[in-house]
């Protein structure tokens, strides 16, 4: 059997990409952990509270959400628009802790979840 004389560099890229992506998926993990615990900091000093804006939440987050990570769904009612911003709870991001659920109703926070 003849091997391909590119066989080794192959074997050798194969091994760095899949050795790139562990890392990613392990330091997707690390962020996650220290987003929830930025954000439990921010909800015990009162930095996130009721009545505050998406961009609010954002600045003391200090992201918007992230697709890979995050899950942000809404819906339209009668009597307003909901958006949930669901922080490492949706993607690929490992999350190590849990997720906050952040609650806008007509872009203002009306409440806030914790769940494992």
């Amino acid at each position: 059997m003849k091997k391909n004389k590119h066989y080794g560099l192959q074997r050798y890229c194969y091994a760095k990409t899949l050795l790139f992506v562990a890392i990613a998926f392990i330091l997707s993990g690390c962020a996650t952990m220290f987003t929830d615990v930025k954000i439990t900091k921010a909800i015990e000093e009162k930095r996130i509270y009721v009545g505050m804006t998406m961009d609010e939440a954002m600045a003391v987050i200090g992201r918007k959400p992230l697709v890979a990570v995050d899950k942000l769904s809404g819906e339209k009612k009668e009597d307003g628009t909901y958006a949930e911003w669901s922080i490492n709870g949706g993607g690929m991001g490992g999350n190590l802790m849990g997720t906050y659920t952040l609650v806008f109703k007509d872009g203002k926070l009306i409440e806030w979840r914790y769940s494992q």
